[in-house]
């Protein structure tokens, strides 16, 4: 009996646990010990370090984690993978012959951004990296049966566009089988990686097919033909009417649009012939979501987990995103006094739709604190947006459209 793996990411390098995902051939699972297990018939190196040289196991002083499962070490729950390496063979085990691939969330407050596009998400760039994609892979979620809405309604609405199996909690799918040993045949160990950070676009580089495929799934698997064209123009705001985070004392808005009314009144009276909706997603279930924004063509939003319906948009479409003002003390490569665009370094993975930015050019004129006393320009306040501008966009955007 002999484990075996294979990674995609960097192998001379130990500690570049963040970029990679392997997929590992009979490794193991204890239940008892919870935890994995790489059976070699004799001590044998399983890494090739530039500087430590041969490693006999999967962690070494300066770095004791060989895989790191969730994208940001957040509120104590980042995950990771470290399989034990094991001279000998499993006694009395159990096998499993499906494709299962191992993924892990990053918060407890589950994020559409966060869950979908990077933990969810990376099972499925993981599988087609490998070119081992397999429609009913066995999704095993590493923190195990999650009791969380969101959660549900996030997986509910996109796992299936991964996989036709239900996913499963690591601990009691396990121990469903009755053994103490239990062995996979393929267990891909999907890593995920920040790809809303500007400074990480290196990450995402030529990944832009996948997360096409990605969306075209997603579509499909709510009978929406991802190809669809819409003929007829439809602006869509997007409101934000609360966060993840809860609230704040005094606190009215959400890092959101300010005066997101009197915009909407702004463009009903520019285009009457035009529909010019507002709608809150976090009160929608997932299609619901997907059918308005498959119809739309000029989407108006905040930035955040709230815009996350940009990928979806069709074809031609325009996406008018507002940023954020930089600060000093942000740790993302950002200059105080700069208009940032939060997810830019994601929306370039989407060149099918055409993204506007609303910049940030007079922070004392377009800026609103979301509570008394609020600092941060990124988290705690919103655009107060200018009409004449966004007129400027959209009808930007309709020229360039051209329905």
């Amino acid at each position: 009996y002999r484990s075996t793996y294979k990674c995609l990411g960097r192998q001379n390098m130990f500690e570049a646990m963040e970029r990679r995902s392997c997929l590992f051939r009979n490794v193991c699972y204890d239940v008892e010990t919870k935890e994995f297990r790489f059976y070699l018939p004799s001590r044998e190196p399983v890494f090739y370090d530039r500087t430590l040289g041969p490693m006999y196991a999967f962690n070494s002083p300066e770095s004791p984690h060989f895989i790191r499962m969730t994208a940001i070490p957040y509120w104590n729950t980042e995950t990771f993978f470290t399989p034990v390496v094991k001279i000998g063979a499993p006694q009395d085990y159990k096998q499993l012959d499906q494709m299962h691939v191992l993924f892990a969330p990053w918060a407890h407050e589950f994020n559409m951004g966060h869950f979908v596009f990077e933990e969810l998400g990376s099972a499925f760039v993981a599988m087609k990296r490998f070119g081992n994609f397999d429609p009913e892979a066995i999704l095993v979620n590493m923190w195990g049966d999650v009791d969380n809405g969101m959660y549900h309604k996030l997986v509910k609405g996109f796992a299936p566009a991964i996989s036709s199996k239900p996913i499963v909690g690591l601990e009691s799918y396990l121990k469903s089988h009755g053994k103490q040993t239990v062995c996979f045949d393929k267990l891909l160990v999907a890593s995920a990686t920040r790809n809303f950070l500007s400074y990480k676009d290196t990450f995402n580089e030529g990944k832009e097919p996948i997360w096409f495929d990605f969306r075209a799934r997603v579509l499909q698997s709510h009978g929406i033909d991802p190809a669809f064209i819409p003929k007829k123009h439809k602006i869509v705001l997007i409101k934000k009417v609360g966060s993840m985070h809860g609230a704040q004392p005094g606190q009215t808005h959400f890092r959101d649009i300010y005066n997101l009314d009197e915009i909407h009144q702004h463009l009903k009276s520019l285009f009457p012939d035009i529909p010019v909706d507002i709608i809150s997603p976090g009160e929608m279930t997932i299609p619901e979501q997907l059918q308005v924004i498959t119809n739309t063509t000029i989407l108006i939003t905040p930035p955040g987990g709230i815009s996350m319906l940009i990928p979806f948009l069709p074809q031609h479409s325009h996406a008018i995103i507002m940023d954020y003002l930089g600060m000093e003390d942000e740790p993302i490569e950002t200059k105080p006094g700069e208009s940032v665009s939060m997810e830019v370094s994601f929306w370039n993975l989407f060149p099918h739709i055409r993204k506007q930015y609303y910049q940030i050019m007079n922070p004392d004129l377009e800026l609103s604190p979301d509570f008394p006393g609020a600092t941060n320009y990124r988290e705690a306040f919103s655009v107060i947006a200018n009409k004449d501008r966004i007129e400027y966009m959209v009808h930007l955007a309709m020229n360039e459209i051209g329905l």
